[in-house]
């Protein structure tokens, strides 16, 4: 079993990741895909691929809600092609990125616009170092597929996705990939989704999560 996507890199987890990565491994998960949120991550991911190898797989990505629950912009993310040049051969994967509409993060057309131009440059940058993107969609799953197809994206994973079958459609044409979410359980529109049409595409790795 592999976790797909989590945040190791959380200061939640400073003191004890030694044993947090153990217990995981104590039931049944391999690896895990390490995702950033935040510029300032991204050593601290790195730190742990090479403090446990074998396990935590680093992936940078700045994601659509910033601290004190910003909107991305593209400031965030100015450093982010550099570092991605520096140590490209470290990075299975860009994550975490994508868009987020929730109201409370998001209340205007140039927060939209800004949280594009930093998912497109991820974009970009996957294309460049063919490299998949693990994707947030939350309240945005329309438009993030949207953002996602227009710009050339192809190895995808939507993650925890939530949006109905109509949204999820496009993104399965596609190729792109799911994780399950916690509302796999709770929501029959999501619970249809990966039942009915994800019979090709579908991701065969449970995502364990490690900070439930």
């Amino acid at each position: 079993m592999i976790d797909c996507h989590c945040h190791l890199a959380d200061e939640q987890f400073t003191e004890d990741i030694a044993e947090v990565v153990e217990r995981a491994q104590r039931n049944g998960v391999r690896s895990a895909i390490v995702c950033t949120e935040y510029r300032d991550q991204f050593d601290a991911v790195l730190a742990l691929s090479t403090q446990f190898p074998s396990f935590c797989f680093a992936a940078f990505g700045i994601h659509p809600v910033q601290r004190n629950n910003i909107s991305a912009r593209r400031e965030d993310a100015t450093s982010v092609p550099e570092y991605i040049e520096e140590h490209k051969d470290r990075i299975v994967a860009l994550g975490e990125v994508g868009l987020d509409y929730t109201p409370r993060y998001m209340n205007t057309s140039d927060a939209k616009e800004e949280q594009a131009f930093v998912l497109k440059q991820h974009i970009d940058l996957s294309g460049k170092y063919d490299l998949p993107l693990n994707v947030h969609s939350r309240s945005a799953g329309r438009p993030t597929i949207e953002v996602l197809r227009q710009n050339g994206a192809t190895h995808v994973l939507l993650h925890a996705f939530s949006g109905n079958v109509k949204n999820a459609r496009p993104a399965i044409e596609a190729g792109y990939y799911f994780s399950i979410p916690p509302s796999f359980t709770l929501s029959k529109e999501v619970s249809f989704i990966f039942s009915a049409y994800l019979c090709t595409y579908f991701l065969r790795i449970i995502a364990y999560r490690l900070d439930d």
